[in-house]
C-alpha cells in the first residue's frame, strides 16, 4: 500500500489522495545456516527521528514474525532513519541500520541474516530475590531480561540478547523498590567474570 498527507478543507467536491509508495526491506533468519520461523522483526526510528519526528505516525510501521522459511518482508517508516530490528529476548537480536528511508526506493534486499548467540551474564546476590536486566540502554526497543538462580553456583544467570550497556536491578521481598542496582557493559567476554550486585546494596538510587 502506502501513505499520504494532506491538509483538507471539507468543500463538498470529492477528494483525490495519491498513495507514495511505501519502502520496504526483505531477507531471510537464520541460526547456524537453518531457517528460523517465528522471529519478531520490527523498525524502530533512531534517535534524531524519534527526537525531531513532527507526525509520530510517520516514524512508525507495524513489527512482524519470520515466516515458516524464515523470510520477512518488512514496511519501514515514510521518514528519518532507524533500524531494523530482529531477534527478542530467547534469541539473539541484530540491528542493521538504514539512512532517510525518504531516500530509500523500492525493495531492500538485506539476504540472509544470521541471529548471534545470547551473551550469558553472571550476577551474584543473595538468594531469594529476583534480578533483572533492561536494555541496551541508549537504543530503542529496548527488552527486559529475568535472570535464573543456580544453586550450584549461586548466581543469578541471565541470557542478554545483544551486546552493550544494560541496566541491573535487584527486586527483594522485604522492599518494593530495587534494593541494588547498576549500569554494566555486556560483551561476549561478560560470562568469564560475574558481577557482584552485592556491593551496590543499600546504595542510593
Amino acid at each position: 500500500m502506502g501513505r499520504a498527507v494532506l491538509d483538507w478543507h471539507p468543500d463538498g467536491r470529492p477528494l483525490s489522495i495519491r498513495l507514495q509508495s511505501t519502502p520496504r526491506v526483505r531477507g531471510r533468519v537464520m541460526t547456524g545456516g537453518v531457517p528460523v520461523p517465528g522471529v519478531s522483526v520490527r523498525a524502530v526510528p533512531d534517535r534524531q527521528t524519534f527526537e525531531t519526528a513532527v507526525d509520530a505516525v510517520a516514524i512508525v510501521a507495524p513489527a512482524q514474525v519470520t515466516a515458516p522459511g524464515g523470510q520477512f518482508d518488512l514496511a519501514v517508516p515514510g521518514e528519518g532513519g532507524g533500524q531494523v530490528v530482529i531477534g527478542g529476548p530467547e534469541l539473539g537480536t541484530v540491528r542493521i541500520a538504514y539512512p532517510d528511508a525518504s531516500r530509500l526506493e523500492g525493495m531492500v534486499e538485506l539476504g540472509d541474516i544470521e541471529l548471534p548467540s545470547l551473551v550469558d551474564l553472571g550476577v551474584r546476590f543473595r538468594p531469594g530475590c529476583d534480578v533483572l536486566s533492561v536494555g541496551p540502554i541508549g537504543e530503542l526497543g529496548v527488552v527486559v531480561v529475568r535472570s535464573v538462580f543456580e544453586p550450584t553456583t549461586g548466581l543469578y544467570q541471565l541470557e542478554v540478547p545483544e551486546p552493550g550497556w544494560w541496566w541491573l536491578e535487584a527486586m527483594c521481598p522485604e522492599s518494593s523498590a530495587a534494593v541494588a542496582s547498576r549500569l554494566v557493559l555486556v560483551n561476549h567476554r561478560s560470562s568469564l567474570q560475574p558481577v557482584d550486585l552485592s556491593a551496590d546494596l543499600g546504595q542510593p538510587r
